[in-house]
């Protein structure tokens, strides 16, 4: 709603219908029933055990931690973020990679599982300390109207300076958004296009 309609919202448990995010937010326990793979089995995973080895990967907030989380457009928002999350296509994305390695160098290690992005780019991306790409997933798409052509990425706001000079940087170096075409090249024709380019140098009527 805060990314379609520009709302700021603040957001408690009572305000939250997803269960597992309940988990991932700290609102509510990670229950054994959580933690021991039954929400995974038989939807994402063959086996509650290995629903398990899933669960125990996903990024949360301690229980009690937080009692709300509030979300709004950046442009608007009267608050500092502690997360700066940007929707984009592959290549946008692509290039916020590039700004965010733009001052160390190496790789960008993100958590991918086609479930609970809403970790990745809260929990994953606080606790961490580190930008993350992040798969959008069912729900996201579901609910939040992502479309297909779409990934996200999202940084701490500690690092939002260093995004930016990233991307300037990166981009006075050469490397755009909207990629540039290569089109250095010397076009080929038709073997009978050919002949008349031979008959028009050779001066034959």
């Amino acid at each position: 709603m805060s990314r379609r309609t520009g709302l700021i919202l603040a957001l408690g448990r009572e305000d939250i219908s997803c269960p597992p995010s309940q988990v991932v937010l700290g609102f509510e326990k990670a229950l054994p029933f959580f933690k021991d793979g039954n929400l995974c089995e038989g939807m994402y995973t063959s086996t509650k055990e290995a629903g398990q080895r899933t669960e125990a990967s996903v990024q949360v907030f301690e229980y009690g931690r937080y009692q709300y989380v509030l979300i709004g457009p950046a442009g608007r928002a009267n608050y500092e973020p502690d997360i700066i999350l940007i929707y984009g296509d592959s290549a946008q994305i692509m290039r916020l990679v590039q700004a965010a390695l733009f001052e160390e160098g190496g790789s960008l290690t993100s958590n991918f599982m086609g479930r609970f992005d809403c970790a990745d780019y809260t929990a994953g991306v606080l606790n961490s300390g580190k930008c993350q790409v992040i798969l959008p997933c069912s729900g996201d798409r579901a609910f939040g109207l992502t479309q297909d052509f779409e990934m996200a990425f999202a940084i701490p706001y500690s690092q939002i300076d260093k995004i930016i000079n990233g991307l300037q940087e990166t981009h006075k170096g050469g490397v755009r958004y909207p990629i540039p075409f290569f089109m250095n090249w010397e076009a080929t024709f038709p073997p009978k296009y050919v002949e008349l380019e031979r008959l028009w140098k050779e001066g034959i009527e």
